[in-house]
């Protein structure tokens, strides 16, 4: 037996069908074959044609041409009428009907054959009714009821064809973007897969401002979502977009056998958006970007009755690191708890120069070094004194905080933020101070989460060189992960991520930088391309109020730092001339004296500290109290050379009494 010959497939050009591909050569063509073929192919490229005009969005034809369908009625009744009064001026008009009746009914059905089923259908039945009028108007002619009743028959007609062939407008459609070779995005996801060895498909899609989101469900058995997403540069160019437009990422609910599939139509991530004033909210969120799909990104630096969380900052130089700073300083200061910022630039302070004056700010090696210093002795006093706290319990009493809660404590969030965390840490090229550091912010990062310490650490390359500590690096990632653009693909792996930071574009189409841009994985638990929030150029010229700190906290800083701790402008506490002179002959001893004598109890130095602020500033009518320094010389007299009467006994370190009380 012969091979039967394979059927050719319904959508295949039948100037293909048999044949074989273009280009042929007159030799290999007949005349009918090239006559065949022409029309075929003008035909099939036409054909085309139309379809990508409209997939560019060419404006349809529009007038009467939309109505071109609706004219075959009158164009059928018009020949039927015309040719009846043709044979009616033959010799014989009824026996001439039947032939030419019979002749238009063979014409009409040759002519629609290629139309549609109901095209055809419709076609057959004028061709019947077309052989019983001819012969009856070329017998009895237009007298009446003839053209009432031939007027009914074609109204029957007419009413059908045009029902079927009705102008529909088209309805507003969900937007769909260009596709290499106009394959859909399922297509173009089987072919990806297939290439990729990705086993999996997408869900349903579902339509999203500016694009469209597709649920990714994979075989957790041969693929799992990690896979996916490590290869960014292959999903977006099948795509044809950049990777901020098409981009996949894991589950929310965190399941590796699932992901997400976001297609975007245009750069949404191009332009900036200010911040919107809000700061963190009292379980410690804030938003700090948007992603590409328009939702909000976020930080998290605390939970109540829990403690703090830190964050590690990684990005390329440029890549909009200061500015995010900035954005956090904010967030700290317009918080619904308060939260107190201290900012550490081992660089001379040229990273956030506009807050010099108005925090806590170390400027260059020494200065942080100092800073570090106090900042741990400072957290080391809060977290003995919280330890031996009384606080209430759903209405019972109970002494010692296990965790922290700014609320519950009265004490505020400190906020470190050290930019150029690498070099502080590196002691300069010091070794001994360089071990001394890592030290300190290791301990400060694990000891201080439950003393209201959160660590914003800012580097480049967030390597265990740079580090410094593995612990430490650690904790950082185990809390907030802001990577912005890195310059090589070796941060990925350091700072946990899925997706490649050094992989994302440095500049828009439009040929602007992409500073801000990254990803975070925080509270969201995505790692989809987002933009940070820029504050406002105007805010640098609005007034802030800035949370103080625990007087016990500032004196835990000052003796740590030998003295040397410089307070911002306007704090309650900042050293000043007239400390150690008289107002109206009331020194700093006198004031301290008397809160000791009228309190008659053991008193703990930040009490003190507090206790004569109160005293000189509402009482004596002083502008400012006596500075922290002082008051410490003040005890140091009162215990060591009191004047007479005045004799000050130190219970134990930190508290006082005065002495016969």
């Amino acid at each position: 037996m012969g091979t039967m010959p394979r059927r050719h497939a319904r959508n295949q050009p039948r100037w293909r069908r048999g044949m074989r591909p273009y280009p042929y050569s007159s030799a290999q063509m007949s005349g009918r074959q090239a006559k065949t073929f022409a029309r075929e192919y003008a035909r099939e490229h036409a054909r085309i044609a139309g379809a990508a005009a409209a997939a560019d969005g060419a404006p349809p034809r529009r007038g009467a041409w939309r109505f071109r369908r609706h004219l075959v009625p009158f164009a059928w009744i018009a020949v039927l009428a015309a040719a009846a009064a043709a044979v009616r001026a033959t010799p014989h008009p009824v026996l001439l009907s039947i032939p030419v009746a019979a002749g238009m009914a063979v014409a009409a059905m040759l002519a629609t054959r290629h139309l549609s089923r109901f095209a055809r259908r419709i076609t057959a039945a004028a061709a019947a009714v077309s052989l019983a009028w001819l012969p009856g108007l070329a017998a009895a002619g237009p007298a009446r009821p003839v053209p009432a009743l031939l007027a009914l028959t074609w109204a029957v007609f007419a009413a059908a064809w045009v029902r079927h062939y009705r102008h529909r407008p088209a309805g507003p459609q969900p937007a769909a973007a260009a596709v290499p070779g106009g394959l859909s995005d399922e297509a173009i996801w089987k072919k990806l897969a297939g290439r990729r060895n990705w086993i999996g498909q997408l869900g349903d899609r579902q339509d999203i401002p500016g694009g469209r989101m597709y649920p990714i469900r994979l075989d957790g058995t041969e693929t799992h979502i990690g896979q996916i997403i490590a290869e960014p540069r292959a999903l977006a160019a099948a795509y044809d977009r950049p990777q901020t437009e098409a981009y996949a990422e894991p589950d929310p609910s965190g399941v590796e056998s699932r992901g997400i599939l976001t297609i975007l139509d245009g750069g949404t991530l191009e332009a900036v958006t200010e911040w919107d004033g809000t700061g963190f909210s009292e379980d410690g969120i804030a938003r700090i970007a948007r992603f590409a799909d328009g939702a909000p990104a976020r930080i998290r630096c605390w939970i109540p009755m829990d403690g703090t969380r830190h964050s590690l900052i990684a990005g390329a130089s440029g890549a909009g690191k200061s500015a995010l700073l900035d954005l956090l300083i904010w967030l700290a200061l317009t918080s619904a708890v308060p939260v107190v910022p201290v900012i550490l630039d081992p660089q001379n302070g040229q990273s956030l120069p506009q807050w010099r004056g108005r925090v806590l700010y170390a400027a260059g090696l020494e200065e942080c070094v100092a800073m570090e210093r106090g900042l741990s002795a400072g957290m080391m006093d809060r977290s003995r004194r919280l330890a031996a706290m009384t606080w209430d319990d759903e209405g019972h009493q109970v002494t010692g905080m296990e965790f922290f809660d700014a609320r519950l404590s009265g004490l505020p969030v400190v906020m470190v933020i050290t930019d150029e965390a690498p070099y502080l840490l590196a002691g300069g090229g010091n070794a001994k101070l360089a071990a001394e550091m890592v030290r300190l912010v290791a301990d400060r990062a694990k000891l201080g989460r439950k003393a209201g310490d959160t660590e914003q650490l800012v580097a480049q390359v967030p390597s265990l060189a740079e580090i410094g500590d593995q612990a430490l690096r650690s904790q950082l990632v185990g809390g907030n992960v802001v990577s912005l653009r890195t310059g090589e693909k070796v941060s990925q792996g350091m700072l946990g991520l899925a997706a490649d930071p050094s992989a994302l574009p440095k500049y828009f189409a439009s040929g602007e930088p992409t500073q801000g841009v990254g990803y975070v994985v925080s509270v969201d638990n995505r790692q989809a391309p987002m933009r940070c929030d820029l504050v406002p150029r105007r805010m640098r010229r609005q007034p802030a109020e800035v949370p103080q700190l625990e007087p016990e906290f500032l004196e835990a800083m000052d003796k740590a730092m030998r003295g040397a701790l410089a307070l911002p402008a306007g704090s309650p506490a900042q050293p000043d001339a007239a400390d150690d002179g008289t107002l109206d002959g009331r020194r700093c001893i006198d004031a301290v004296w008397q809160v000791l004598a009228d309190r008659g109890a053991p008193m703990e130095r930040g009490e003190i500290l507090r206790w004569a602020a109160e005293l000189v500033t509402t009482g004596w009518g002083r502008e400012k109290p006596f500075s922290i320094r002082s008051v410490g010389d003040a005890l140091n007299t009162l215990t060591t050379d009191p004047p007479p009467g005045r004799a000050v006994t130190k219970v134990r370190d930190g508290v006082y009494q005065a002495a016969g009380q």
